[in-house]
């Protein structure tokens, strides 16, 4: 069975994931680059503003956009590229919302797409010290000469990726998958289904002394988050809430439902800073840590990958 995946990556003019300045595309078969397509894109009107931070990240300006297209003017290269493979990016759950975003923006009709994070892939699979795409590729052996060029980028992606699939002698990306326990996500105009990592444990969800009795013979006591408690609000991209809480008590630590002042840290998932992002009411768990801290407590705030480092040092 062929090994065919295309890794994508965008680049955003400000914090609105719909704001995409630049995209890069790269098509594998088997192991190898077999086409590749990047373009610098004119964000909408509504949103073409360029953020200070965004641009000394990827050094795009709105200057080098002059005659550059829209989103909809490459759509129909980029739809038929994709065709109907498999999406990977790094820390997908970014640049599939810019895509979903995209699409809502412009009212554009897409087929579902199913997608797999290299973030997530390596987080499982060979635990590096951190999850940035640069310090991954650089763990994997993999070339990254400009990063935050969206084809370069997209490169890295599919190359670790790919690099992944040798490591561990499995055929194709599914399989790879499938010996991460990562369920590929799935999204289009209609639904959206983020990529999960399956949960060591299939039932319902346990209280915080019934999961630590189930993991007492792996807990390490004296973990790097021996002594802290966490509470969770939002989604983890690739991660479901059970395991996260799981791979706290291993390393561990502790988590709560609710918040009080015991609370070490927060962890605001992609969810809720979206919300955030969009002047929608941040959540009743957010908005308690947030007046504690007022109050002077000493709670600190991670979003995703601030977590995913913290469990895998």
């Amino acid at each position: 069975m062929s090994n065919t995946f295309v890794a994508i990556d965008f680049e955003t003019a400000n914090s609105n994931r719909a704001s995409a300045c630049q995209v890069g595309i790269v098509k594998f078969v088997d192991g190898e680059i077999v086409d590749a397509f990047e373009t610098l894109i004119t964000p909408h009107s509504s949103m073409d503003q360029f953020d200070y931070y965004n641009s000394q990240v990827h050094g795009i300006a709105k200057s080098d956009l002059n005659n550059a297209p829209t989103f909809p003017d490459v759509w129909d290269s980029l739809s038929d590229f994709i065709g109907s493979e498999i999406l990977v990016a790094h820390n997908a759950g970014f640049d599939m919302s810019v895509l979903r975003g995209l699409f809502e923006l412009y009212g554009i009709q897409s087929p579902e797409y199913a997608y797999l994070c290299t973030m997530m892939l390596a987080r499982n699979l060979v635990k590096p010290a951190e999850l940035n795409l640069k310090f991954v590729a650089k763990t994997m052996n993999v070339e990254l000469t400009r990063h935050h060029n969206a084809l370069d980028d997209a490169s890295a992606a599919g190359n670790i990726a790919q690099a992944l699939i040798m490591q561990f002698q499995v055929d194709n990306l599914n399989d790879l998958a499938e010996l991460a326990r990562i369920r590929p996500g799935n999204f289009s105009n209609e639904s959206w289904r983020g990529s999960e990592t399956r949960s060591i444990y299939n039932g319902k969800d346990e209280t915080f002394a019934a999961m630590r009795e189930r993991l007492s013979p792996e807990i390490d006591e004296s973990g790097p988050l021996a002594g802290m408690t966490f509470v969770i609000t939002g989604t983890l991209p690739g991660m479901s809430r059970n395991e996260a809480h799981e791979q706290i008590i291993l390393a561990g630590g502790s988590w709560t439902n609710s918040v009080t002042r015991k609370v070490s840290f927060l962890v605001e998932g992609d969810s809720n800073t979206a919300m955030f992002r969009q002047g929608e009411s941040m959540s009743s768990k957010s908005r308690a840590v947030y007046d504690l801290r007022d109050q002077g407590m000493d709670i600190s705030i991670l979003d995703a990958e601030g977590f995913f480092s913290l469990i895998n040092p």
